[in-house]
């Protein structure tokens, strides 16, 4: 993505809902990039459950609403803030007891340096 003009500076995907930490080179591109990572993780995510034959899929009509919620960070001490909210929402929500576990997320790379299947510009 950092070579489209945007940059993940972290990221958790829950069963039901996406946090991520976004920068733009343009403004302008975040609503086209909210678009096309919707389509395509829509594409994906309906392909996996195709595979496994799940049977609720005939009654998923629409992966991803409509609307997005944004919100500017405007200082490295809230996009801090937000990547420790974010990253302890999975033990949050008791799916894990540690955030460490939680494979679908960014954690890994800022504690451990690991690859997280995206690049990361630090935050």
């Amino acid at each position: 993505m950092g070579d489209k003009g945007v940059h993940v500076a972290g990221f958790v995907v829950m069963p039901d809902h996406v946090h991520a930490i976004l920068g733009y080179t343009s403004a302008k591109l975040h609503p086209v990039s909210m678009q096309e990572w919707k389509r395509w993780s829509s594409y994906y995510i309906r392909r996996y459950l195709e595979k496994r034959q799940y049977p609720y899929l005939k009654q998923l009509r629409k992966i991803w609403q409509r609307k997005y919620y944004d919100f500017n960070l405007y200082s490295a001490n809230k996009v801090r803030e937000k990547l420790d909210y974010m990253h302890h929402n999975p033990v949050k929500l008791r799916l894990v007891e540690y955030a460490g576990e939680y494979p679908w997320s960014s954690f890994s790379y800022y504690q451990y340096g690991k690859s997280v299947g995206v690049p990361i510009t630090h935050a």
